[in-house]
């Protein structure tokens, strides 16, 4: 048995993805969105209670599903911008979330490691988190940029302007949210 799609494209996104834009069209292109938006669910949960219900999990996954409906909306609109007489919008989304292993596993740990940390030492997890976002930023981005390069067949530079377009219209909106909303200062600054 093979390796996963998903870890293909983690591992060798070049390769990957040129397979993979060769493959017949899925039926079921939002499975993998809802899946993300189930693991937000569960991980949120988890490092929320520690033991979660199926009530919290729901609750959860359907309070963060914001973050994957940003990516289809991301998506959408740089599959309109830059290759939409190359594949259909149904494709490139879920070839697009086939490269979320880095996050994935990024947010698991993170909640493995917060459902065991007193709430005293919250503060000491929000330094955790921004001493190792760059991993997983750093290797979605380069998944990001061969997912334009080899699924969009963009060149170099069109490939960085998709990607900085993509990560203006996902991350803008959930830094521009929390910023907005004041939650985001007290919690870098260990204040609640």
């Amino acid at each position: 048995m093979g390796w996963s799609d998903a870890v293909r494209v983690s591992s060798h996104p070049a390769s990957a993805y040129t397979e993979l834009g060769r493959e017949p069209e899925p039926d079921r292109f939002l499975e993998l969105p809802l899946l993300a938006a189930l693991l937000l669910g569960i991980v949120f949960a988890v490092a929320d209670a520690g033991r979660p219900s199926l009530r919290l999990v729901a609750g959860c996954a359907v309070a963060w599903s914001f973050v994957p409906a940003l990516q289809i909306a991301s998506v959408a609109a740089s599959w309109l911008a830059f290759a939409r007489r190359r594949l259909s919008l149904r494709r490139a989304i879920h070839l697009h979330f086939l490269g979320h292993l880095p996050w994935s596993l990024w947010v698991i740990a993170l909640a493995a490691i917060a459902s065991a940390t007193a709430p005293q030492h919250e503060a000491d997890l929000w330094k955790l988190l921004f001493a190792t976002v760059a991993v997983p930023f750093l290797w979605s981005r380069a998944i990001g940029w061969h997912f334009f390069r080899r699924v969009y067949g963009l060149g170099q530079g069109g490939a960085v302007l998709a990607s900085l377009f993509h990560l203006a219209i996902v991350l803008g909106s959930i830094l521009g949210f929390f910023l907005v909303t004041g939650q985001l200062g007290p919690r870098i600054l260990g204040r609640q």
